[in-house]
């Protein structure tokens, strides 16, 4: 059996399910997995272990950057450092877009 999970938001550790913000924001856990849907369609699914999944709506397409490419159907071209360079390198890719502090 799976332990009860825990979301903390402004620094107060929650129980879920969470609901946020009259349900723009709903965490909950589903079997083996935690996911997070907004109100405007974004969905992020986590495993538990490594895998996390995003889902964005068809309106988002060609709008994105980031991680997750820019959402434009064109894989050869999702590899763009935070600047907007087109690089091969996954490192340098993934290291452009690392967040500062911890």
């Amino acid at each position: 059996m799976y332990s009860s999970f825990h979301l903390k938001v402004d620094g107060v550790l929650l129980n879920l399910p969470v609901n946020l913000n009259d349900g723009q924001v709903e965490v909950y856990q589903d079997g083996r997995h935690v996911l997070i849907k907004t109100d405007f369609g974004l969905k992020v699914t986590y495993d538990l272990v490594y895998r996390v999944t995003i889902t964005v709506p068809a309106s988002y397409h060609g709008k994105t950057c980031g991680l997750c490419g820019n959402f434009n159907g064109n894989k050869n071209d999702d590899y763009r450092t935070r600047g907007g360079q087109l690089v091969s390198s996954k490192v340098e890719f993934a290291n452009s877009w690392k967040a500062p502090g911890d």
